[in-house]
């Protein structure tokens, strides 16, 4: 689990929309990969307003693995969301051995007592750790107050036996929707997973995605592909609602897409039609923005 820079730019980007206030909830100890000046510089230079942080706060990283490496004077994820406007950061796992404060197995579903006591809940890194999707993703909804504020950053491709899972934007849009969600914002961003690049903190391409479309949007051959999920709740329900992917749901895909299975012509001809028409839509771009380096 940890924050790298680009989240940080996400974060900023969003700070408007999807603001960082309140009670937080972060899901695991967030590891920063930034100095404290480092992640001022970039709030500062995406025009989020700043709190002072109060006298004698703990900046400090809380990751004990990192003690005695080069990132032990990186600063910790408390310090960083208080500077955007947490009133207080909670942080739970189902061990103390980061210092987490409220122990949960997220694999289970969450005591009441839990229901609605968070203002923003944030996930770098822990939701393809856990086995039992569907009831985390309901645990979620339970604890974030109505009106608050989901941010999820989770891989989507090409980061094999890092986790259990990998995950795609119609998942969470779905699901959130279904859910009493909206105010969805969604961004894909490309680069190399190896430690090298961590390290070096190499730029990667960040891209918007604009909606449900019909897949196949972005290749991931030879980079990772990391998702970043933003949504509001809406509404307060007391049973979690499990959808059908959307783009099956009101009509057939090949149909929806366009693709005439039964061109007239020849053979060859036949199937030439259909497979420009394939090209044509695994090439579309409208779903997808790109924004530059991060």
């Amino acid at each position: 689990m940890g924050m790298l820079k680009p989240h940080l730019h996400l974060l900023a980007m969003e700070h408007q929309r999807h603001p960082i206030r309140g009670r937080v909830l972060t899901l695991g100890q967030q590891s920063i990969y930034a100095t404290l000046p480092e992640a001022r510089k970039i709030l500062q230079a995406r025009g989020v307003p700043m709190a002072a942080l109060p006298e004698g706060f703990d900046i400090t990283n809380k990751i004990p693995a990192w003690k005695g490496t080069m990132w032990e004077r990186n600063t910790n994820a408390q310090a960083v969301l208080t500077l955007m406007g947490a009133k207080e950061v909670v942080v739970t796992d189902v061990s103390d051995y980061e210092g987490a404060e409220l122990l949960l197995n997220l694999n289970e579903p969450v005591p009441d007592e839990h229901a609605g006591q968070f203002d923003v809940i944030l996930d770098i890194g822990t939701l393809e750790h856990l086995f039992d999707v569907a009831t985390a993703l309901a645990n979620l909804v339970k604890m974030l107050k109505t009106g608050g504020q989901l941010i999820l950053i989770v891989p989507a491709s090409n980061a094999i036996d890092h986790g259990f899972y990998m995950f795609s934007p119609t998942l969470l849009f779905d699901y959130f929707k279904a859910n009493g969600f909206d105010s969805f914002d969604c961004y894909l961003r490309t680069g190399q997973v190896n430690f090298f690049s961590l390290v070096l903190q190499v730029k990667s391409k960040l891209f918007k995605y604009n909606a449900v479309g019909s897949g196949y949007l972005l290749s991931s051959q030879g980079v990772g592909v990391e998702m970043g999920f933003f949504a509001t709740k809406r509404e307060a329900s007391a049973v979690v609602k499990k959808p059908i992917q959307s783009r099956y749901v009101t009509s057939d895909y090949w149909v929806k897409s366009g693709i005439n299975m039964v061109a007239k012509g020849s053979f060859f001809d036949r199937y030439k039609k259909i497979f420009r028409k394939a090209r044509e839509i695994l090439n579309r771009d409208e779903n997808l923005t790109y924004l530059g380096k991060v």
